[in-house]
C-alpha cells in the first residue's frame, strides 16, 4: 500500500524515476553543448570558405577590368558557383538554426 502510494505520487508529479530523469537531463545538456560546438565550427568554416571564394572572385574581377574577355566569362561562372554555394550554406544554416531552436 505504501509503495503504491509512492508510485502514484510520483506518477502524478511526473517524477517516476528521479535518478533517471536527472541522468537524462545531464546527458542532454552535454549533447546540446557538443552539438552547439560542432555547429559553430561548421558555420565558422563555411564563413571562412565564403570569404575565400569572395576574395577569389574579387581578384578575378580586378583582372577582368584590365580587359581579358575570357577571364570575364570565367569569373561569371565562378560568381554563379559561389552564389549556389551561398544558397546551400544558407539552407544549412537555417536547418541548424531550426534544430537548435527545437
Amino acid at each position: 500500500m505504501r509503495q503504491s502510494g509512492i508510485v502514484e505520487g510520483r506518477i502524478a508529479d511526473d517524477v517516476l524515476f528521479p535518478s533517471v530523469a536527472i541522468a537524462l537531463q545531464g546527458r542532454m545538456d552535454v549533447l546540446l553543448k557538443e552539438t552547439k560546438a560542432k555547429c559553430t565550427s561548421i558555420l565558422a568554416q563555411a564563413v571562412q570558405d565564403v570569404g575565400t571564394d569572395l576574395r577569389f572572385v574579387l581578384a578575378l574581377q580586378s583582372e577582368t577590368l584590365q580587359g581579358d574577355d575570357g577571364l570575364e566569362a570565367a569569373s561569371e561562372g565562378v560568381v554563379r558557383e559561389i552564389a549556389e554555394r551561398l544558397r546551400l550554406l544558407k539552407g544549412r544554416a537555417e536547418d541548424v538554426r531550426r534544430t537548435a531552436a527545437e
